[in-house]
Order: structure tokens, then sequence, then C-alpha cells
């Protein structure tokens, strides 16, 4: 790790997601839902459904419980770092530097992860830009319509 940080063009602190304020509101209604689907799927007779839906609402209810942890941003020759995983330039398509949300957008050519979003708190967005350009094209990206709506509703 320390090698990393020695060859490394630009590095900074953020949370691994952005923070969501969600009430207890947010926690009793996602339990009432969950609770209402599991009920109706043992009514119609589908116990598994229903036992899926229950572990699914708490595994989700224990996520986001959590507070998200600080991690450190790395960008040098060999790719970008978040934390302790690596994204090589060849798993990466492009990148954009969203200035008026303070968010860095990384396109990357996994299926599941298609996009990673970053905060940028005490960096200057010219010098991710410049330092990015050198390995990745700059292009317009945004959340998707469902990211957009699942961040408004608070996950």
């Amino acid at each position: 790790m320390a090698n990393i940080k020695k060859n490394s063009f630009l590095e900074w602190q953020t949370l691994e997601a952005p923070p969501h304020e969600r009430g207890t509101d947010w926690f009793i209604s996602v339990a009432i839902v969950a609770f209402a689907v599991a009920v109706a799927s043992v009514i119609l007779g589908n116990y598994m459904f229903a036992v899926l839906i229950v572990v699914g609402a708490a595994a989700l209810l224990l996520h986001v419980a959590r507070v998200p942890k600080r991690i450190a941003v790395q960008i040098f020759e060999k790719g970008v770092m978040m934390g302790s995983m690596l994204y090589p330039y060849e798993t990466l398509r492009s990148f954009f530097v969203n200035e008026t949300e303070g968010r860095l957008f990384i396109r990357t050519n996994k299926l599941f992860v298609p996009i990673l979003v970053l905060l940028i708190e005490d960096t200057d967005p010219k010098d991710i830009r410049l330092t990015l350009s050198k390995y990745l094209p700059e292009e317009e990206i945004e959340e998707s319509f469902w990211e957009k709506l699942m961040e408004h509703i608070g996950f």
C-alpha cells in the first residue's frame, strides 16, 4: 500500500457513499411494506417468498443503518484506487467531473457497477480532470433515472 501512495498523482479522503438522512419513519415504512408483502405471500401459500422478503428487508435495514466509512481515493498510473479496491484503467471507459454537485463519475466495463460515484470534498475538480484526462476520455455521465429515484427514496 505504501508503494501505491508514493506513486499516486492525486489523493483525497471521502465517504464511501453519500450520507442520507433517514428518519424513524423511513425505517418503519420499509418494515410495514415488507411485512405486508410477506403476509400476502403467506396468504397465497408462497412461504419461501415470504421468508425471502423478511430476510431481504432485515438485510436492507441493517445495511442502510450503518454510517458510511471514510476511504482514501488515489489516482495513479495504474488506475484508480478506492479504499482497498483497485480499478485499472483497462476496466474503466470514461469519467466526468460534476463540479456543481461535487461528484466524480467513472464509467466502468462492469455489468453490476457500471458507474462509480465519488464525492469530491476538499480536492480541486480541475486537478482531478487534468490527472484523469491523461488516461481516460471525459464524457458527460449522468446517473440513470433508477439511480436518481433510489437516491430520492433514500437508498
